[in-house]
């Protein structure tokens, strides 16, 4: 007699005080979708109160499999806790089957690169506009220390976010940033097999080169490397990285020195930091604490009001 499969989606909650029961929410907007899941601006009701919210879900075809990613994907994100550079968590909803929800945060501004094409637009347009938009150097140092921030504490939570990009970080008030999605994210230490044709879905301008190497071997250095990259598309404002190069050519342009010019308007200070970022062998990378503590000493030429006093731990 054949036993009935146990099913991989949980039954029960799998997060205790995270739990949200589906009825609360009110999906309203789709604001984004991928190649496995999709993103809606949603209203959260509390009592007599209500809450902007995103819900993050998987497609209606998503295989058992693709719902286990989506689990591991909160799990990290539970995993990761609260920290100001971190998009944050408002709740979950893991018990009924057809409404797997990860609820977060809503950032009015949305994600960084469109927000710097933007600003790119707002620097030639005549008409009435967000101060927001008026991204100069100074503002270029401010959202990288942020994003070293963010990066610097999931390093240390040993984690790996395998997905860094200007598209997966998010812009709020007061040109506050935050890292989102985390569904390549890893714990280092207990780390299994990742389904290749979800790395696959990684572009690979944002990629180290020893994740081209077959696309396993990776660390938090090779997200140093991609944290370069997104240094690159702030400075550039939204600038495609390696527009140039076609795709066929740029793992072996790469490992022969090719490396991306310093983007007009881009200071020598930050210019720098991707190149250290942009070293062959991830051991001679910097740690995102080093870069962090290095934007501080750079923003602290504009006047003391920019520098922390102590270092964030």
């Amino acid at each position: 007699m054949m036993r009935e499969a146990v099913p991989m989606v949980p039954i029960r909650p799998e997060f205790p005080g995270f739990e949200v029961d589906p009825s609360r929410l009110t999906l309203g907007e789709r604001i984004g979708s991928g190649a496995f899941g999709l993103a809606y601006r949603a209203t959260l009701t509390w009592d007599d109160e209500t809450e902007d919210v995103v819900v993050k879900t998987v497609k209606d075809n998503a295989s058992e499999e693709d719902k286990l990613s989506f689990l591991q994907e909160i799990r990290a994100v539970v995993d990761l806790g609260v920290q100001k550079n971190l998009l944050g968590l408002v709740g979950c909803s893991t018990v009924v089957r057809d409404h797997l929800y990860l609820i977060t945060e809503f950032m009015p501004y949305g994600d960084l690169k469109s927000f710097l094409r933007k600003c790119r637009q707002e620097e030639t347009s005549d008409g009435p506009h967000d101060d927001i938009y008026n991204f100069e150097v100074i503002q270029m140092y401010q959202v990288a220390r942020q994003i070293a921030r963010g990066m610097d504490h999931i390093s240390r939570s040993r984690y790996i976010h395998g997905d860094l990009a200007a598209r997966n970080v998010l812009v709020g008030e007061k040109l506050t940033v935050k890292i989102s999605d985390f569904g390549l994210a890893e714990d280092i230490y207990s780390r299994g097999y990742r389904r290749q044709n979800r790395l696959q879905m990684v572009p690979w301008k944002w990629m180290a080169p020893e994740r081209m190497q077959g696309g396993q071997a990776y660390t938090t250095q090779s997200d140093v490397w991609s944290f370069g990259i997104v240094l690159y598309e702030i400075s550039s404002l939204g600038g495609d990285p390696y527009p140039d190069v076609p795709m066929a050519q740029l793992k072996e342009r790469i490992q022969t020195g090719l490396r991306m010019p310093q983007p007009q308007g881009c200071s020598d200070g930050m210019y720098d930091l991707m190149q250290q970022c942009w070293r062959w062998q991830p051991a001679e990378r910097p740690s995102f604490r080093t870069l962090e503590l290095d934007l501080d000493k750079q923003l602290a030429f504009y006047g003391p009001e920019y520098a922390r006093a102590t270092p964030c731990t």
